[in-house]
């Protein structure tokens, strides 16, 4: 038990995790903001890199969420929203952004206003395309051996 609680644990193998939990992407802005088109904006450009890993894994989702860091670094908020079956289009993300940010509570209980300074985007709730495909095809004798 010492060695395990100090890391010492040369009995069990480092396996590496075959497929993603999550994909995700973030952007450090140049000025912090509390402006919901702005934040969108940037959300908005990282989209494409995200689905783009997205669709290079082969993957499908199901849940799309926004991550924002407060402009002291001090608070992560994220929403996120699932859709009732899987989707593999880039369409898919950019149209559940606004209805994220708008989750956003924009004014602390003073009513003073939050500033963001980061911003991400998460996609989860993954499985691979091919993994399907390949299962309905009728395998071969190769298969078997």
């Amino acid at each position: 038990m010492w060695q395990v609680a100090n890391g010492i644990d040369n009995n069990d193998p480092v396996v590496p995790r075959e497929d993603n939990i999550s994909i995700s992407t973030e952007q450090t802005l140049d000025r912090a903001t509390s402006d919901k088109v702005k934040i969108l904006q940037h959300l908005n450009e990282l989209v494409d890199e995200v689905y783009e890993r997205v669709r290079k894994q082969g993957y499908e989702f199901r849940t799309v969420g926004v991550k924002l860091v407060r402009s002291d670094f001090s608070s992560i908020e994220t929403r996120e929203t699932s859709f009732s079956n899987s989707r593999a289009d880039r369409k898919s993300i950019a149209s559940a952004l606004e209805g994220l940010v708008d989750r956003f509570s924009l004014f602390n209980n003073n009513a003073a206003t939050i500033t963001y300074r980061k911003v991400g985007i998460k996609i989860s709730n993954l499985h691979r395309i091919e993994r399907e495909k390949k299962s309905a095809q009728q395998r071969t004798l190769l298969d078997y051996t």
